[in-house]
């Protein structure tokens, strides 16, 4: 029993270990965080089918909006203060699809002033495509603040109700290693990758020297 009190995990402990092991942290989070609320709720969700919906898009918003509106159930049922669930959500994929719009139409406009040889119209899309990185940026950061205050307010429910801080089970330390050699591996081929892609660019341009040496 004593176990089952120990569920808490700092705001910094999820967003930290989710950066470090590329998101791979937050499906862990999710299905143990979603798991524990369908216990205390006494609901019947299907906890492995919505972590795996998480790689759906449009779907991972439902079931974050979900997670959000149990963690104020769970709040209202101790008389704590409910958030916006639906903000919490919807901004960021607001900001997201704002980037889109102006990305999308900077982009057309500046293959239309290339073609056109419009310096001023291509500086101007140019502009545009800036705004919308500034709004995609936005966007991501806003998803992880809010995750974040969901993380503080649910944890101000489990301190409402005495529980404790969980710790590091041989599972969450198996997804953290199985992150952490993930991100490596990727990082390690995309090193390859660009170090091919720069070898064939020096070897092309050492073939033109050559034909031109020949030439002349």
């Amino acid at each position: 029993m004593a176990q089952d009190k120990a569920v808490k995990r700092s705001v910094l402990r999820t967003l930290g270990l989710t950066i470090i092991t590329s998101g791979l942290y937050m499906f862990y989070w999710f299905y143990v965080t979603k798991n524990q609320l369908k216990q205390e709720l006494k609901t019947d969700d299907n906890v492995g089918l919505q972590t795996v919906g998480l790689i759906v898009p449009i779907l991972n918003a439902f079931i974050v909006y979900w997670l959000y509106r149990d963690i104020n159930k769970a709040r209202d049922s101790k008389k704590l203060e409910t958030f916006p669930a639906g903000w919490y959500v919807g901004v960021p994929y607001i900001l997201i699809a704002i980037a889109f719009a102006i990305g999308f139409g900077s982009f057309f406009s500046f293959i239309g002033s290339v073609v056109g040889n419009d310096t001023g119209g291509a500086v101007a899309a140019t502009g545009g495509l800036v705004l919308a990185l500034l709004f995609a940026f936005a966007g991501g950061i806003s998803h992880y603040v809010f995750w974040g205050l969901a993380v503080s307010k649910l944890n101000q429910y489990w301190d409402k109700v005495g529980r404790t801080t969980a710790k590091f089970s041989t599972g969450e330390i198996v997804i953290v290693v199985l992150g952490l050699v993930l991100g490596y591996f990727n990082a390690t081929m995309d090193r390859t990758a660009n170090t091919t892609e720069s070898d064939q660019q020096l070897e092309q341009l050492q073939q033109e020297l050559d034909k031109y040496d020949t030439k002349y």
